[in-house]
């Protein structure tokens, strides 16, 4: 194990995760600039829609990076041959997530809106955007 770990090791790790951060941003920005010329309805209904995606897609985050630090320890550890088993269960992992995430962002939260947002037209437009977005959820 390297003892001696210098800035410029950590920045070239921490780049990933940063650019994804960036990423986000960048979407969040585009869908505010775009739909806040269309109204404010619509606008809120990205806030929250947006924010109950961002919920939802931390978690796929978070096995991500798990089995991002899993992986990196078997490496650190020399042992390679489990790095391929640990990956493809993480992708399987993943996926069933994505699938069961996907199915509440879909089906389940829209009906759920109502409770939680007191303007019909706005829970109609968190409706219609969810169903746009709960397909990115695979990708995310």
């Amino acid at each position: 194990m390297a003892i001696g770990t210098s800035y410029k090791e950590i920045v070239k790790m921490a780049m990933p995760v940063i650019f994804g951060a960036f990423a986000m941003t960048l979407v969040n920005i585009t869908d505010t600039a775009f739909l806040g010329r269309i109204g404010e309805t619509e606008l809120g209904a990205s806030a929250v829609g947006g924010i109950l995606y961002f919920v939802f897609a931390m978690i796929g985050v978070s096995i991500g990076t798990g089995t991002q630090i899993i992986i990196s320890r078997r490496k650190g550890e020399n042992n390679d041959s489990s790095i391929g088993q640990i990956f493809d269960q993480s992708i399987i992992i993943l996926f069933i997530t994505g699938l069961v995430l996907f199915v509440f962002l879909k089906w389940i939260a829209p009906p759920l809106l109502p409770l939680i947002l007191n303007q019909p037209e706005l829970v109609e437009s968190t409706r219609e955007f969810l169903a746009y977005r709960s397909y990115g959820i695979f990708l995310f």
